[in-house]
């Protein structure tokens, strides 16, 4: 049985379509994409395009009374950015919908976050019964699970970019230089670059050898050279400035290890998989967004708490080459077999359509669609 579906988003960026390229495959003409907000000039520097799509529709060129006919007249509904205003006569009516978000509680969950939040997430899912929740990140349906919303309801979601297959694996990292490791995100304070540049300076005061990469621009990138410098790092870290998504891949391409530095407000980190599926192995905060759904701790990567820990971590793997590229290669297995674009649709249709015929839920152990 064939369902027509809609997702609502940002962008068709370029590791949205790839889930909208496997939606497209399975469901032709029955799947669209809504654009709802252009790039932003800093991504647009960067190389990202909106990409073209025979399934692409875009809010810019619609009324508001033809996106919220779109919304009511399909049999099912994506939705996450577009205004709850406009999704609620669906949601009152009871049609299939799947609410796919983030976690809502990035910044603690005091009373002064958690009750606004709460208000507002009551008001337009306290009594819905036909909505489900797409948890994107390990910490999101623990969110929504405070506040009494989705009870079982809420599956496992994320983003899923693009995996690319690699036949020479062992080539690829044969070829990558020995002992180095790739930073690659936004210069920013709630990323913490400076995180990794005193870890650096630890490593080198212990005598170990190695090379830093980072890649990428913003705000901080100028205060994060000037760091380097008065680390004494100007030698190690080399900053290579805002590039496109093809050269951030080429960087990783040459890395043995990838290091993110984000916690809890990194909702999810495609950057993550973009770093697994070039052959790295990841060391990740254990609360930011993909971690504890893409990570098996001391498998596939590695988690850290604080500065002193993560120093621990790199010097095992910046020592113990064979270590690291199990890790990398565990890492791609989990990307192919699991994690990606065309298991989440198959999982999802087939999750959607046992709802529509009111029938028992498929049952995932683990990844895309696993119900919490």
């Amino acid at each position: 049985m064939t369902v027509r579906v809609v997702l609502f988003s940002n962008t068709l960026n370029h590791y949205m379509q790839a889930v909208s390229d496997a939606f497209f495959e399975q469901l032709g003409d029955q799947y669209a994409f809504v654009e709802n907000a252009a790039l932003d000039a800093e991504r647009r520097a960067l190389g990202w395009k909106s990409a073209e799509a025979p399934y692409l529709k875009r809010s810019s060129d619609m009324t508001r009374q033809e996106l919220a006919q779109l919304l009511m007249e399909s049999d099912l509904v994506i939705f996450g950015a577009v205004p709850f205003s406009l999704v609620k006569p669906r949601l009152k009516m009871e049609r299939l919908s799947f609410f796919y978000t983030e976690r809502v509680l990035k910044k603690g969950d005091g009373p002064l976050v958690f009750l606004p939040r709460w208000l507002k997430y009551r008001n337009v899912f306290g009594s819905v019964k036909h909505c489900s929740l797409l948890a994107t990140g390990s910490r999101c349906a623990s969110d929504f699970e405070r506040m009494g919303l989705f009870s079982g309801k809420r599956f496992v979601w994320g983003y899923f970019p693009a995996v690319r297959r690699l036949e020479d694996r062992d080539g690829l990292f044969d070829d990558k230089e020995p002992a180095s490791i790739v930073w690659a995100g936004r210069f920013i304070d709630w990323k913490h670059p400076e995180l990794l540049l005193h870890t650096a300076k630890r490593l080198r005061e212990k005598g170990l050898t190695f090379r830093v990469t980072m890649v990428g621009g913003g705000p901080l990138f100028g205060e994060m050279q000037e760091l380097a410098g008065k680390l004494g790092l100007r030698e190690t870290v080399s900053f290579t400035g805002p590039v496109s998504p093809e050269a951030v891949r080429g960087y990783m391409e040459g890395s043995e290890i990838f290091v993110h530095t984000a916690g809890r407000d990194e909702g999810w980190g495609v950057v993550l998989q973009e770093a697994m599926n070039a052959l790295c192995a990841p060391v990740v905060k254990r609360d930011m967004g993909a971690a504890e759904c893409l990570i098996e701790d001391n498998v596939n990567g590695r988690f850290y708490r604080d500065e002193q820990e993560l120093a621990v971590i790199l010097e095992e793997l910046l020592t113990n080459r064979e270590k690291t590229r199990t890790m990398a290669l565990k890492g791609l297995d989990g990307l192919e077999e699991l994690w990606n674009p065309e298991t989440a649709v198959s999982r999802f249709l087939e999750t959607a359509r046992a709802m529509e015929q009111g029938k028992a839920l498929p049952v995932y152990g683990d990844g895309p669609m696993k119900r919490l």
